[in-house]
């Protein structure tokens, strides 16, 4: 199981760039990866200004239901690959 994301430590951590929006905080998504050491690629996302000019930024939600997703489509990718296994079968 994954830990979900916090929005108050995300908000300390210097190296992540976050702007509020519309009365909700929004992270930069490249330095929500490098942070995680996770691919975010597909992540909804929105170009906002940021001290670095425009970014893609994303929410603590939209982040946590990303990665719940992708947990459980690679934990079904597993069940399926055991399911097909063939002990007889030669590769």
């Amino acid at each position: 199981m994954i830990k979900e994301l916090k929005e108050e430590i995300l908000l300390k951590e210097t190296a992540i760039e976050s702007v509020e929006f519309d009365g909700e905080w929004y992270f930069k998504v490249a330095d929500i990866s490098a942070y995680l050491g996770e691919d975010l690629t597909g992540v909804e996302a929105v170009v906002l200004p940021i001290r670095s000019g425009d970014a893609e930024c994303t929410t603590v939600d939209f982040i946590n239901a990303f990665r719940s997703k992708a947990v459980k489509t690679d934990f079904d990718k597993k069940i399926r690959q055991a399911l097909n296994f063939n002990p007889n079968k030669k590769s």
